[in-house]
């Protein structure tokens, strides 16, 4: 047995917010009588509050579970970002990178929300996107000055080469993230629109604050070390003056001197890392296991099917949940749609009004028996009464005198049997219904519901419907509609819309790549590395489970921006770097590839929290950045070297040729063969 309930709202409005002051406290105690242990009987309640109230939990739970997920992240960047050293450990300075995120982001939701850009839980995720492009460009930066010190004649030279070569190569992420993001907001799902418009604002002052604030910060924690000030307790003073700031070797952190902290084998590791990666055995695995993932994720992408339901977002242990399967498996599902016609000629218009009948009862789209058009209820009642029944020709069921027509409607809705369709017709002016109709309707069913097929199957479903109905009146004057099929139109376009901003991030990233690093064969393994990233975190999702809805859109446009950042970092070292294909690889990979990957490390780290999430979005948030750092890793740190040494060239220097001196006395034959 099932039953429903309606309650009459009783809203009060007080300090601006909206309370029924009768329906929430009855909600309350009836979700407690229902799911009580003392109720004599097996209950599945659902209540008007019962989805904010059960998805509300959930959120507040994994919210915590994020906010792990950020300190471990913090945490990691404080113990990688300097040496094992008291002088060069870098603990403010990362206080300093973790200050510059968290006003990247008060000022990009600040401006967002200033232009009456609406928020949803679903941006409870940029904080975590801004924390990882954040950590990602205070590696790069530091890391250029601590390798730039070695050789400089002083700090102020290796922060200015820092600036120099870190702050183009974090110009080149940042601006291409922020466009990307910029072409997203775009779209026309409103949802994805205002999250691009928060992330690619938060992207753009991320950038601002890294290049200000943190090289502000970055300076004074040169002048602080080269002035031997021990970090943090900057009012202590280094014993050592032969000590030196990454020149030196590291002393150990604080209390900590077991001689394996002491070390620092980023580079040494990535430098025998990048010598593997040139022998050809490894180059050839490298490239068939890159072009396995190719295939496997096109087939992902051709399988993959779109889909969103509103019980995803619920947690498994949710009352709802079993709810909604009891409903499924002993009542029949349906959802109710109307039919509305516009402000037309009714009277005129009586063959059309049968053809739209004919389609209620008829159409394969519509659940027989479902229907119960207002119209045709009144021709019946008319045929047999009179004074109407003179004007009815049940040849073609339609009514010959048109003041009786519309008379006759309203006299049809004031007896008992007409009473319940007088809410589905409005005249024009109730005291003369000869001025005609302004607008009707008539409810109907359809079997595919929220919780029914795919989200394909819900919008043909919608579609049938339609077509059906544009067959029987012209569109414009006659439309079903439902609160559902708000959410069904997307699952139409949005594989479309998907590919399309897709496209346009990666044309406008490429064009953006080729401006700053502008040495084609560089770029084109870049922008390689970079499209198979998102492509196979895009095929490679199916075997997870994910199908595509505007969530898992958003994650793909995040996965352009973090790929963008896990390969244009190597591209330009490359670029930078002089010598032979093989010594360029080498260096970039030994000094860009450590910050890279202790920010696709620290990402990947701090997301594991998240692996027992109880929402869609934390799951699917998992799931997505689990495949793009491990992915966007793979091919920015594998991939793309190999590509480089297929497609890169010698950057060697020309030696300068002396000018040759003729001493006195040369022959004229010498001369002019010189």
């Amino acid at each position: 047995y099932r039953g429903l309930y309606t309650l009459e709202a009783h809203v009060v409005e007080e300090n601006g917010e909206r309370t029924d002051v009768v329906g929430e406290p009855w909600e309350e105690q009836g979700i407690n009588i229902f799911r009580g242990d003392n109720s004599p009987l097996q209950t599945y309640p659902q209540f008007a509050s019962s989805w904010n109230t059960e998805f509300a939990a959930a959120i507040e739970q994994d919210s915590t579970s994020l906010t792990i997920a950020f300190l471990i992240i913090i945490a990691y960047l404080v113990m990688t970002l300097g040496r094992r050293d008291p002088v060069d450990c870098m603990v403010g300075l990362s206080v300093a990178a973790v200050l510059g995120i968290g006003m990247a982001l008060a000022a990009s939701w600040g401006l967002a929300s200033a232009f009456g850009e609406v928020f949803s839980p679903l941006h409870a995720i940029i904080p975590f996107l801004l924390v990882g492009l954040g950590v990602d460009d205070a590696f790069i930066l530091v890391t250029g000055y601590q390798r730039a010190l070695k050789t400089a004649d002083h700090w102020e030279d290796a922060v200015e080469e820092a600036m120099r070569k870190g702050g183009m190569s974090i110009l080149i992420t940042s601006l291409t993230d922020f466009l990307a993001f910029a072409i997203g907001s775009s779209t026309n799902i409103p949802a994805l629109s205002s999250f691009c418009v928060y992330a690619g604002l938060g992207v753009l002052f991320d950038f601002f604050f890294q290049v200000t604030f943190f090289m502000g910060a970055l300076v004074l924690d040169a002048r602080r070390a080269h002035a031997h000030k021990m970090d943090v307790a900057v009012c202590c003073t280094d014993g050592d003056e032969n000590h030196e700031p990454y020149k030196t070797p590291a002393r150990g952190w604080l209390c900590a001197r077991c001689s394996w902290i002491k070390k620092d084998i980023g580079e040494p590791v990535f430098e025998r890392y990048a010598k593997t990666l040139l022998l050809w055995p490894v180059r050839i695995v490298i490239i068939l296991a890159f072009l396995t993932l190719i295939g496997l994720s096109s087939y992902g992408i051709n399988q993959m099917t779109t889909n969103f339901r509103a019980d995803w977002f619920l947690p498994p242990t949710s009352y709802l949940i079993d709810t909604i399967d009891i409903a499924n498996e002993y009542f029949t599902q349906s959802t109710i749609f109307n039919v509305y016609i516009k402000d037309i000629d009714y009277y005129a218009r009586q063959e059309e009004l049968n053809n739209v009948n004919s389609f209620l009862v008829n159409s394969s789209s519509v659940i027989e028996g479902s229907s119960d058009f207002w119209f045709s209820a009144y021709l019946n009642w008319a045929s047999q009464t009179a004074p109407y029944a003179a004007a009815y020709v049940a040849a073609n069921n339609t009514m010959t005198d048109e003041g009786l027509f519309y008379d006759g409607l309203q006299a049809f809705f004031n007896t008992s049997s007409g009473n319940r369709y007088a809410g589905d017709v409005q005249f024009q002016n109730d005291q003369n219904p000869q001025e005609g109709i302004f607008a009707s309707r008539s409810a109907a069913q359809i079997g595919a519901t929220e919780f029914s097929g795919t989200g394909q199957d819900r919008y043909d479903a919608m579609q049938n419907v339609r077509d059906d109905l544009a067959r029987a009146m012209v569109y414009d004057d006659a439309r079903a509609f439902a609160n559902s099929f708000i959410f069904w139109e997307r699952f139409g376009f949005i594989r479309d819309e998907l590919v399309k901003n897709l496209a346009i991030a990666l044309a406008v990233m490429a064009s953006i790549v080729f401006l700053l690093i502008y040495t084609l064969p560089i770029v084109a393994s870049v922008i390689i590395a970079i499209g198979a990233t998102v492509l196979d975190v895009w095929g490679m999702a199916y075997f997870w489970g994910v199908q595509i809805n505007f969530v898992v859109t958003i994650f793909l446009l995040i996965a352009v921006g973090l790929s963008v950042d896990y390969s244009a970092h190597i591209g330009h070292a490359f670029k930078e770097a002089k010598g032979t294909v093989e010594e360029r690889l080498v260096e970039a990979v030994k000094g860009t590839g450590p910050p890279v990957f202790n920010a696709i490390f620290s990402t990947w780290v701090s997301i594991l929290i998240l692996a027992n999430a109880q929402t869609y979005i934390f799951i699917v948030f998992f799931q997505m950045f689990t495949l793009t750092t491990l992915l966007g890793g793979f091919h920015g740190l594998v991939v793309l070297p190999v590509l480089l040494t297929f497609f890169g060239s010698d950057n060697v220097d020309e030696p300068k040729q002396e000018p040759i001196e003729l001493k006195e006395g040369t022959s004229t034959a010498v001369k002019e063969i010189v």
